[in-house]
This record gives C-alpha cells, structure tokens and sequence, in this order.
C-alpha cells in the first residue's frame, strides 16, 4: 500500500523496493511500541529510516510522530497534567528552535553520526530508568532537551518520560502523547522557518502513513498480553542496535 501510495504521490523514499519494505516495517514496529508505552516511534524508527537515507530527515518522521500521537489522544481519555505541559511545551519551543538551527548548519555527512549518537544518548538515558523530580526548572529543561533532540532526530521523548516515569499511568500516557503532539507540530514549524522542511518531506511522510495506522492498530489487539518491560526491552535492543550501525556507517563515510 506504501509503494502505491509513493507512485501515485509521485515520491520516491528508498532505492529499491524491499529496503522500502524494511523502512515500513521500522515505522510500523516504532507505532506498535508507541501505541502500547507512549513512547518508541522515533526512537525505533527514525535510526532505520536515516541509516537508509540520511538526506530523508527528521521532518517526515515528526508528521507521523504528531499524527501518532493523535491517534494516542483519541485512545486514552486520562486527566492531562496540564501545568506541566505548559512548562514542557515552553522549553520545547525554544529547544526546536535551537535544534532547528544545528541542523540547518549541519553537513549531510555528520548528521547521521551526530544523529546517531543522540539516538544512543536517549537510549541510554531510558534504560537508567531514573525519574526526575517534576519541578518547574526540570519541566522547562526536559521540554528544551526534548526539543533539540526531537528537532534533529524525531526522537525527543526520552527526556521527558524521565519526568513522568512514576507518575500514573493514565495521566503520564495522556500528556505524554498531548505533549508529543504539541512538540512534533512545533518542531515542524521550527524546521520550516530553517527551510529544512519542503512540500516533498510532507509527501514523504505520507507514504509511512498506513504502515503507522497498522502498527498503532496492532498495538491496541495484543496490549493485554505484554508487559510495559518486554516493550520497553524491545525498543531500546532495536534503537541501540540501529542507531550503533548508523554511527559506524557514518564514522567510515567521514574516515
């Protein structure tokens, strides 16, 4: 359905068809991890998506991001921490801006390799498994972390699943995906006011489109047989794995 969707859209994502394949699988995989933790998409797919074609981007992944986290919205009905949010969208703002800025300053050639790193930093950052205290400084420096983090790679949730890693579990979902929401949108516009965001990234991203719906759908069907730690595991092997082979590709490119 992606590569109809591509021909008809006129756009065209990878060099042959089954690594296309492969990068629809990373998207639906990131969904399905992002449909039952709040979390994964970025982190799952984005390393697979930029080890293929790095000049791809974070702005396709941002739209799915967003629309991902609509759907997550629709889902839960939780109570919002509304203060929060606010404090963690103001430093998001600000932190897209900034991340917004190193990537247009970036090189093609180093950005996968800065690209990857930051992938590995938030897997690192996950698998502590520390929460931090929720604070107003906190909320503004974990939503500017974020925002740098998720404008360069689409990947900016780890810093802010610190902050809510103990609260509960309907509130923390529900302003995870507002949040996720919110961001993707900002960091979007951020990317747009660089000129790193055209009418072509748009296209692209739609192509990913079902393959995101499947693995979001997917994620509702078999949530009452796995655990938060089998996910939680599953994401940070995949991110790990692909994010260490896009340093390495990047490192040889560079050397």
């Amino acid at each position: 359905m992606g590569q109809a969707l591509a021909d008809v859209l006129g756009v065209s994502i990878v060099a042959t068809p089954q690594i296309f394949l492969l990068a629809c699988l990373a998207v639906l995989l990131g969904s399905v991890m992002q449909g039952l933790s709040g979390v994964g998409l970025g982190l799952v797919a984005a390393p697979v998506v930029i080890l293929i074609d790095p000049s791809i981007g974070p702005g396709p992944l941002l739209v799915l991001a967003m629309l991902v986290s609509i759907l997550m919205l629709l889902r839960r009905h939780g109570p919002l921490d509304r203060p929060g949010l606010a404090l963690t969208l103001s430093g998001r703002i600000v932190g897209s801006l900034a991340g917004a800025g190193a990537y247009a300053l970036l090189p093609l050639s180093v950005f996968g390799l800065v690209f990857g790193l930051l992938i590995l930093l938030g897997v690192l950052l996950t698998a502590l498994g520390f929460s931090v205290e929720r604070t107003r400084g906190n909320l503004v420096s974990a939503g500017f972390i974020s925002g740098v983090m998720g404008t360069l790679t689409s990947a900016g949730s780890p810093a802010i699943a610190l902050i809510y890693h103990k609260s509960d579990g309907d509130t923390a979902k529900s302003t995870l995906a507002a949040f996720f929401c919110a961001s993707s949108a900002i960091s979007i516009l951020a990317l747009l006011l660089t000129g790193r965001f055209s009418l072509q990234q748009a296209l692209e991203s739609l192509v990913f489109v079902p393959a995101m719906v499947l693995g979001f759908l997917v994620s509702g069907v078999i949530a009452p047989w796995v655990s938060a730690r089998q996910v939680r595991a599953t994401v940070l092997i995949v991110a790990a794995l692909s994010a260490t082979a896009l340093v390495a590709r990047s490192l040889l490119a560079l050397i």
